[in-house]
């Protein structure tokens, strides 16, 4: 039983990680530069606003650290998960053939929907 719960825990890992990645890349897309500017030159600039936009002045290259980041976790972590998770269900006979392919289907749909979709929705309308 402990297999599954780290398989669990590696899936969770995955999506977090590109759904942070995915978050970041929409927001500093969206945001509004000239409103990051206004709230990093204010007397007190309001907490973290120096530092984004820090990032937005080198904008080519915070998105190229993300960008390969978000692909890690996808493709590597899609890698290692699937071949985990083959590990896993071998050693589960009692989980069925059909537990393999209808786990990486059922991944490939939750990094597409809580990966890529839903944090590129969130992060464009919270900037």
């Amino acid at each position: 039983m402990t297999d599954l719960l780290l398989l669990l825990l590696f899936v969770l890992l995955m999506l977090v990680g590109s759904f942070v990645c995915s978050g970041i890349e929409a927001a500093l897309l969206t945001v509004n530069p000239v409103k990051v500017h206004e709230l990093a030159s204010r007397e007190r600039p309001v907490r973290g606003a120096l530092r984004l936009e820090k990032l937005r002045l080198r904008l080519g290259r915070s998105l190229t650290v993300l960008v390969i980041a978000n692909n890690v976790f996808n493709i590597f972590g899609s890698l290692m998960v699937g071949g985990y998770a083959a590990v896993v269900f071998a050693r589960h006979r009692q989980l069925g053939g059909a537990a393999l392919p209808l786990f990486s289907v059922g991944l490939t749909v939750l990094l597409i929907l809580l990966g890529e979709i839903l944090p590129k929705s969130i992060g464009s309308k919270l900037s």
